[in-house]
């Protein structure tokens, strides 16, 4: 089988590849949750169909979310994430075609939107297990960037079309035209680019040992000061990812200000991410000694966007409600070597047991506040951002009674 060398420094064509994908997945993804409630506002819609289909997917999501694991750690992550992009493309072009052409069976809506809840979860997590199991260790955290990188831009990309959309065309056809884009990425990138350097790259992934679902339980028991927090915490964040995807926008709106502004400052932000994540590809590996602190810097810029959206909401400030997102732009670096440690202390023969567990948990988490915040939103947006900021809070005072170094043995099963 191929070998993962841990002298080899360059990035394997295919993860550029698998970059370029995630770029229209995010791309995608960035579309459905940032327009999907302007999208029903604009079709005389309620906004609660949303909320259905969000609990909905999350639900279904936790509950195969163990199964899923096993499946990643048994050499499936390739299978998922061919699954996952292309369901997530699909669906979002049939959701064009039941809101804009009439084919109004409501239930439709929701189901779809579940659909594409499950599939994101395919996706995002088979391919964080696919790059930890097929990267060398002196390049993960490069690997990890130039993924993160291709999230960034195809983030940046999406706000450019939203703009677009916003002033110039029916902004439903920006569902209908990145859905069908993503179906066409996902065939190149699994089917025609680079064929013998995705085979080295799953040839690699298969060389990590294969836990029994005990054993990856057990070890991560072991690991349990670390993972406890790292879950718990993530589990707060999911509040703020949700509100901000969803109600960012709209809640600029009720503000005075024009949907294409704050798509703009949202490009504007996400470009300088995308900036930081190419530069973070030079160094994050060898700033694997800070550890907790990737964590904690993450939460700690959640804090302060939150913190300043809800003061702009309390002061009718649209500057500094706009300006507000540009603290978020940073993420990109503290993300990325945040997942490279957390791979380092798991162990990557454990990154699908451990991917189970985190889903099932913050699945929950999302399942229970979609609907509410969806709710919150509609008796007082402020009420909704004031939720927002608590749970980042939370979350980031959770992240400093995560250990700073491992000091648990290495993992096994790691590619030589």
């Amino acid at each position: 089988m191929p070998e993962v060398t841990e002298g080899v420094r360059k990035i394997n064509p295919f993860v550029s590849s698998l970059s370029a994908l995630n770029s229209i997945f995010s791309l995608s993804m960035t579309v459905f949750s940032f327009a999907i409630i302007i999208y029903l506002e604009g079709a005389n819609l309620p906004v609660y169909l949303a909320g259905i289909g969000l609990t909905v997917g999350q639900a279904i999501l936790i509950g195969i979310s163990m199964f899923q694991g096993r499946a990643i750690d048994k050499g499936h992550s390739f299978t998922l994430m061919i699954t996952g992009g292309f369901l997530y493309g699909i669906s979002l072009a049939l959701l064009y075609l039941v809101i804009s052409k009439n084919l109004l069976i409501v239930g439709l809506i929701p189901a779809f939107i579940a659909i594409m809840i499950i599939s994101e979860g395919f996706f995002r997590a088979s391919l964080n297990s696919f790059i930890a199991k097929a990267s060398a260790t002196n390049i993960l955290g490069k690997n990890y960037a130039r993924i993160m990188t291709g999230e960034t831009v195809g983030s940046s990309f999406a706000y450019a079309v939203l703009i677009l959309g916003a002033v110039s065309y029916d902004i439903s056809y920006v569902f209908l035209g990145s859905g069908l884009l993503l179906v066409c990425m996902a065939f190149l990138a699994f089917f025609v680019l680079y064929s013998k350097e995705k085979e080295a790259m799953k040839g690699a992934a298969n060389q990590v040992r294969r836990p029994g679902l005990f054993e990856g339980l057990r070890s991560l028991k072991e690991r349990r000061k670390f993972v406890v927090p790292l879950i718990s915490s993530k589990a707060m964040m999911t509040v703020g990812v949700i509100g901000f995807s969803l109600f960012y926008v709209p809640s600029g709106l009720i503000l005075g200000i024009p949907i294409e502004y704050s798509f703009g400052i949202l490009l504007l932000t996400y470009i300088l991410a995308s900036v930081l994540g190419r530069f973070s590809e030079k160094f994050i590996d060898s700033k694997s000694n800070f550890g907790r602190r990737f964590i904690s810097l993450t939460m700690l810029l959640d804090v302060v966007t939150y913190g300043l959206i809800l003061l702009a909401i309390f002061l009718k400030s649209e500057y500094l409600f706009l300006g507000a997102a540009l603290f978020s732009s940073p993420g990109i670096i503290t993300i990325t070597g945040a997942m490279s440690y957390e791979v380092t202390v798991i162990g990557r023969e454990n990154r699908g047991i451990f991917g189970g567990v985190q889903r099932q948990i913050v699945g929950v988490a999302a399942a229970l506040v979609s609907w509410p915040l969806t709710l919150f939103y509609s008796l007082g947006f402020q009420y909704l951002w004031e939720i927002v900021w608590a749970a980042s809070i939370i979350s980031l005072l959770i992240t400093f009674s995560i250990p700073n170094v491992a000091t648990i043995h290495p993992p096994e099963g790691q590619p030589h």
